[in-house]
Parts: C-alpha cells; structure tokens; sequence
C-alpha cells in the first residue's frame, strides 16, 4: 500500500521530475486565480489534499486492473496527480463564469453543470481517438457510451437551464485573457496526457486522475446546485 501511494512521488529522473513540476505550475496558475474567482479558495486546498491522499492509490489500483501485470509504462511520477488538478480546472473553469454570470447585470447565464457535458465529450474524445501508447488502442464500446452521456447532459441542461450565454458578461480584457488561457489549458491537458502521450506513458494512471479530479470538484457543484448556487 505504501509502495502503491509512494509511486506518485518519485520520479525516473530530473527529466522526468522537472516535466512534471512545470505542468503543475500551469495548472494551478491558473486554477488559483479562477477559484479566487469562484469563491472557491477553501475548495482548492481541500481539493488539493484529497488529489494527494487519494489519487496514487486510485492510480497504482487502475493500473493493476488494466494491466495485471508488467508492461512499458512507467508506475512513478506525479502526472497523476497533475491530471486531477486538471480534472479540478474544468470545474472551476465553470464554477467561474457561473460566479461573474451572476454578478452581471446583463442576461448573461452560465450553470456550472455544463462542466460534465465538456468532461465527458473530453473522455469520449480520448477513447475514440488514436493514442500514442500502444496498448491504449481507440476504444469506440467505451467512448460512445461517454459521448451519449455527454450528448443526453448537454440536452437536459439546455431545456432545464439554457444554454452557456456569455455575450453579456462584460469581461475585462485580462478577465478573458484568463478564461482563454484556462480552455487552452484544459484542451492542451487533455490532449498531452490522455490522447497524444509518448510510448511509455501511464494513461490508464493520467485517467483514473483526471475522473477522481473531476469527481471531486463536481460534487460541490452538485451541493451548490442543491442550494440554488450552481
């Protein structure tokens, strides 16, 4: 056990360490300044602790279920655990605008649960498109299921709630220049570490990351939701 929660803290070598280190950097550069803007400073720490405690069990546990066994994949290295704070910006992405959405005087409107729509179009994304890993060939049986989710979400959402409106937001110019560096960031994660990784990459841990980020942070979507926050 201590072996399988230890994994996520070593690195093969400075190569390695320092790649890892930068992508955390990116990701909560911008996590950070979107949470202040969602009221979600609290989050972002307790976040922050569950992604460490939690994620490299949930990560060696997904790579002993898909592999049983050796393969070339590394079981080191905090990308994991980076791959949950990006599961957490997808959220806070929305949990944002839903913060300036309501604080606007125009009919802008957005509901922070359009972030499972955008989470699980990414997971669709990711098993029907070709990997850079060998053993983590398209999979459409598991990614139609995430696109049929994602679609039947995005029509629920858009009858109950409305579509995402941002015309009216009004947003300053380093205010979009933050949401556009957020999407990018999001788009350029999701693509690195679950769709075009090098031979060697642990998708399998990257995902089981990215779902236990996601799952988190949405969860206080849910209970804000409840609250008539969301």
């Amino acid at each position: 056990l201590w072996t399988a929660f230890a994994s996520s803290f070593v690195h093969t070598d400075a190569t390695h360490l320092l790649d890892n280190v930068v992508n955390y950097w990116l990701l909560v550069a911008v996590a950070y300044p979107l949470s202040v803007i969602a009221g979600w400073q609290r989050r972002l720490a307790l976040a922050a602790v569950a992604y460490l405690l939690l994620v490299p069990l949930v990560s060696a546990w997904a790579t002993l279920l898909a592999f049983g066994g050796t393969v070339d994949a590394p079981a080191a290295g905090f990308s994991d655990v980076n791959s949950a704070f990006l599961g957490y910006l997808v959220v806070v992405w929305f949990a944002a605008l839903a913060r300036e959405a309501r604080s606007s005087a125009g009919p802008s409107g957005i509901d922070a649960r359009w972030s499972l729509v955008v989470a699980f179009g990414s997971l669709a994304a990711v098993f029907l498109s070709p990997s850079g890993a060998g053993y983590f060939p398209p999979s459409p049986w598991v990614g139609l299921p995430f696109a049929a989710v994602a679609v039947a979400a995005g029509c629920v959402l858009y009858f109950r709630v409305g579509p995402p409106r941002f015309a009216a937001l009004d947003l300053d110019a380093p205010r979009e220049l933050l949401y556009v560096t957020g999407a990018s960031v999001v788009v350029a994660g999701v693509i690195g570490s679950l769709v075009v990784v090098p031979t060697g990459s642990n998708v399998f841990a990257h995902l089981a990351g990215y779902a236990v980020g996601f799952s988190v942070a949405f969860c206080w979507v849910i209970a804000d939701s409840s609250r008539g926050r969301a």
